[in-house]
């Protein structure tokens, strides 16, 4: 990248994320707002709401926004509200770093849903206005995912065999899950 290009913020990059033509680069302390159709010309925001980002592999584009792990819950930048806690309605600031390890976050966007794993289990994020959202725990722990574009499918391994399973397979029992709303 030239050096005319190139860009500092004041805190380390987690990570960066594109949705609707701006770019939210989140940081160990504050989220970015670079816009502009022209390298030399970017305009960059701070977004002083003070939402780390605590793990790189949480940040998902949901289409109407960006989500990512911080402190508290599931921060939501988009551009008509800013960052918010998408979870706020569900989780107390407090209990968030009790119950989920957000450092070890790994999130993936599926059928509309934030789907999230972490050390010590799983769960799934719906956004609704009217009544904050809907969480479920699930006891499917995993490593990593990814969703096959072509078929709309959702794979994931979950143990160290290397095993890729595909979610909701008509194959597969069905396992309970624990459903939380505001």
């Amino acid at each position: 990248w030239p050096l005319i290009y190139r860009q500092t913020l004041e805190y380390n990059i987690v990570g960066l994320a594109s949705v609707g033509g701006t770019l939210i680069a989140m940081t160990e302390e504050y989220a970015y707002r670079i816009a502009g159709s022209d390298p030399l010309t970017l305009s960059i925001g701070r977004i002083d709401t003070h939402y780390p980002c605590l793990s790189k592999r949480s940040i998902v584009n949901m289409g109407y926004g960006v989500i990512y792990a911080t402190h508290g819950g599931l921060a939501l930048w988009n551009q008509t509200t800013g960052l918010t806690l998408a979870t706020k309605y569900i989780f107390d600031w407090d209990i968030w770093n009790t119950t989920i390890d957000p450092e070890t976050l790994i999130g993936t966007f599926y059928g509309d849903k934030y789907f999230g794993t972490h050390s010590t289990g799983s769960f799934i994020f719906e956004r609704d206005e009217k009544v904050g959202g809907y969480f479920v725990t699930i006891g499917e722990k995993y490593d990593a995912a990814w969703v096959d574009p072509t078929d709309d499918v959702y794979y994931y391994t979950k143990d160290a065999s290397g095993d890729i399973c595909e979610w909701d397979a008509a194959t597969s029992v069905l396992k309970a899950g624990e459903w939380k709303s505001k």
